[in-house]
């Protein structure tokens, strides 16, 4: 930690509440949305929703990150997400009805805070630093999305209805608006650089490496796409029991850990990877 200056470290602080709000919640939103309606098409159109806003809000912060600071980009994006848990908190058993909206927000949200945190990534670590970031990060995100869901499904499965569900999105919006307090300690940051969205995707479409890695990232959100929205679901609808949905997001954590320490001691053995 003596090697990360204060940036790195509140980014290592927002990571980590991110993780935790996110694990409390976004493990059980499918599962709210089924006991309301039990309807494949009203989940699906809503995580539908949810990805399209975020592919919208990645190419838009791009230009608005040449023209803002970037720390705004972020405390806007956690602030959406406080944004998405309060509507769905007010709109109660009616949230179903309202999958487009609520879709969209916890898309934009997400949207906004991936990239910001990813930009900020490379720009408050260097190559000195940044094996030790993310091995903390990995750390306490493994470690947050592993107790958060587990806690959470304990606690829905003691509770009737869905009272407890709004209990927990609480929680995370209490969390969500922390991140956003924390936020503020960052030193301020100008933009520098054009927005060049056409020459990415002339690079895309012409060079290999960058339709290699544009592939690859399609692969991943497919699979990402799977897993969020059919795959927790299934468990609970199953199971009929949010602990065990709980209990299967706290391994899938745990896998995540033991994997984060086994490619650090990888890397550490290999003298890491190529730094960009």
């Amino acid at each position: 930690m003596s090697l990360l200056n204060k940036d790195a470290k509140l980014l290592l602080l927002v990571s980590t509440l991110f993780t935790i709000a996110v694990a409390l919640s976004n493990t059980f939103v499918n599962v709210y949305l089924w006991k309301i309606v039990k309807n494949y098409f009203v989940i699906g159109w809503f995580n539908f929703f949810h990805f399209t806003g975020m592919m919208i809000t990645f190419i838009l912060a791009g230009k608005m990150a040449k023209t803002m600071d970037r720390i705004f980009l972020l405390r806007l994006g956690v602030g959406m997400l406080s944004v998405f848990f309060l509507v769905v908190l007010l709109l109660g058993d009616k949230a179903a009805n309202h999958y487009i909206l609520v879709g969209l927000l916890i898309g934009i949200g997400q949207g906004f805070y991936w990239f910001s945190f990813n930009l900020l990534y490379f720009e408050i670590t260097d190559p000195d630093n940044r094996d030790i970031f993310n091995g903390m990060n990995g750390l306490f995100t493994s470690v947050g999305g592993m107790i958060a869901p587990f806690l959470s499904g304990w606690f829905l499965s003691h509770q009737k209805g869905v009272t407890g569900y709004k209990t927990i999105f609480f929680i995370s919006l209490l969390v969500f608006l922390l991140a956003v307090i924390v936020s503020f300690f960052f030193y301020k940051r100008k933009s520098i650089g054009q927005y060049r969205l056409k020459q990415v995707i002339k690079q895309t479409l012409h060079q290999k490496a960058w339709s290699h890695v544009f592939l690859a990232m399609m692969a991943q959100g497919g699979r990402e796409g799977v897993i969020t929205f059919l795959i927790g679901l299934l468990v609970y609808i199953y199971t009929k029991n949010e602990f065990s949905l709980g209990t299967y997001s706290m391994v899938i954590s745990g896998v995540s850990l033991v994997t984060y320490f086994l490619v650090g001691k990888w890397l550490k053995k290999h003298g890491g990877i190529i730094q960009c």
